[in-house]
């Protein structure tokens, strides 16, 4: 049971570090593409967030958690920690504003759970299983509120999180389309 425990807890663990290393290839163009009614800024909001994402330091690689040293879970804690502030530094359009900083609050916890990881071993990450079903309601909630103010909203939300999802781990433009024309993720 504790081992079934583990992996679930592990598994928000190892999807962050794919998307804080993937970060090579993201395709992004101008704010250039009309945005749809109500999605004034999507177009701008995507192509901050998605440089942001792209031109964020790595962390874990191709490397297992059970192989990482206490130094290694510092470094990559330090890797959300930098990418949390840089998504502080951009002002969402209102509609991706609760998501925005839904997304932050999920960077910084697991900011905390990497230095807990680091201080006291991966079992430390179990204490977080229930907070990251919270933050992952939050985020959830948060897309369906963007999404009733700009119906292209839960396509963005969607495409950053399937950032680091490719077979090689580095995000390539695919348009869907409801989009097509914007920046994309896939």
């Amino acid at each position: 049971m504790k081992r079934h425990k583990l992996t679930v807890v592990l598994i928000p663990v190892v999807v962050l570090a794919v998307v804080l290393i993937a970060l090579n290839g993201l395709a992004a163009t101008s704010g250039a593409a009309k945005d749809a009614k109500g999605c004034k800024g999507l177009s701008d909001y995507r192509e901050e967030v998605f440089a942001l994402w792209s031109n964020s330091p790595s962390g874990m690689g191709d490397r297992k958690p059970t192989s990482m040293s206490s130094d290694d879970w510092l470094e990559i804690a330090d890797v959300a920690l930098k990418y949390q502030r840089g998504l502080k530094k951009i002002d969402p359009p209102d509609f991706a504003a609760a998501w925005h900083q839904a997304l932050i609050e999920d960077i910084g916890l697991a900011e905390q759970m990497f230095l807990a990881i680091a201080d006291g071993g991966l079992f430390m990450a179990l204490g977080f299983e229930e907070l990251f079903d919270e933050a992952e309601e939050k985020l959830e909630a948060a897309v369906e509120t963007g999404d009733a103010m700009c119906a292209d909203f839960s396509d963005f939300a969607r495409d950053y999180e399937a950032l680091g999802d490719e077979d090689d781990g580095t995000p390539s433009p695919e348009a869907t389309p409801s989009t097509a024309g914007t920046p994309r993720a896939g």
